[in-house]
């Protein structure tokens, strides 16, 4: 077994501490980032022109079009406008899960017999996941067009099948025509011969 590395006074730390102090830090301010960012879009909500711009939007259609700025943190923009609300601390952000502050507001709200809305978390999928329904939409696409150009093809045929029983209609129609043209000659020479074998 190996000794443990004693650090002695004066000794920098190991490079993987100075790593994950580095990592807890851009934590920290990832959560404050988010807080400013989620601030903003709460003024947004709020502001009358941007309601306008959207073509007079109500609470939730707004809160709709604002979801697209948030969709990175697994929660919509209604749920971190909560969240926002009941923490105005940037350091709060930076120091607590986000799963956490959700999870003391929806508390507050079960306390204050408020109803519970559902925590929506957005779906994360595995990138081999995200292959895998690339692959298949991809398959169904293919399908779908030889479908279409199948269908495309029978109602060709359909239409060259209608043209041909409507040229078969026609040529019945001439030879029953001709048919009885042939029988009203036939008859008139009948008569003729008799009438010649008479005389």
């Amino acid at each position: 077994m190996s000794a443990k590395r004693k650090t002695r006074p004066g000794d920098s730390p190991a490079p993987y501490k100075q790593k994950l102090l580095e990592a807890r830090h851009l934590r920290r301010q990832g959560g404050v980032i988010l807080f400013d960012r989620v601030r903003l879009l709460c003024e947004v909500f709020d502001d009358r022109d941007f309601r306008a711009d959207q073509g007079n939007l109500d609470d939730l259609r707004a809160a709709q079009v604002l979801d697209a700025e948030v969709d990175d943190t697994g929660f919509d923009f209604l749920q971190l406008r909560e969240i926002y609300q009941a923490n105005t601390d940037p350091d709060t952000w930076g120091t607590t899960n986000l799963a956490d502050l959700y999870e003391a507001v929806l508390e507050a709200r079960r306390k204050a017999g408020r109803p519970q809305a559902p925590i929506r978390r957005r779906q994360v999928i595995r990138r081999q996941e995200y292959d895998e329904l690339q692959s298949q939409l991809s398959e169904t696409e293919t399908k779908l067009q030889r479908a279409e150009i199948e269908t495309e093809v029978l109602r060709r045929r359909t239409s060259e099948l209608d043209t041909l029983r409507a040229e078969l209609a026609d040529a019945r129609r001439n030879i029953a025509q001709l048919e009885r043209e042939n029988a009203d000659l036939r008859k008139r020479l009948s008569e003729r011969e008799s009438m010649a074998t008479n005389h």
